[in-house]
C-alpha cells in the first residue's frame, strides 16, 4: 500500500524488495550452481558470449530453451 503521508504513489521500497527476495530467478541468481550453469554455457555457445550475456538470454527464454540450443544464433 502508498505511503500517503509522504506523498509515494505504488508499494514501498522495503516491500518490493522482500517480494523480489522470494522470487524463484532472484533466489537462482545468486546461487553458485547458477553461476556455474551460466558460465558453462557461456563457454559451449562461445561466439563471444559471457555471462550476463547469457543471464539476459535466460531472463528472456527460460534456461531449458539456453541449455536446448546448438549455438548462440539459434536463441533470438
Amino acid at each position: 500500500m502508498a505511503n500517503q503521508l509522504s506523498g509515494q504513489t505504488g508499494a514501498t521500497p522495503r516491500t518490493y524488495k522482500a517480494h523480489m527476495r522470494h522470487e524463484k530467478l532472484s533466489r537462482d541468481r545468486y546461487s553458485n550452481q547458477f553461476a556455474a550453469f551460466l558460465a558453462a554455457q557461456a563457454t559451449r555457445l562461445a561466439g563471444g558470449s559471457t555471462s550476463a550475456s547469457i543471464f539476459a538470454k535466460v531472463v528472456k527464454y527460460g534456461a531449458a530453451r539456453v541449455k536446448a540450443a546448438a549455438n548462440l544464433a539459434a536463441i533470438p
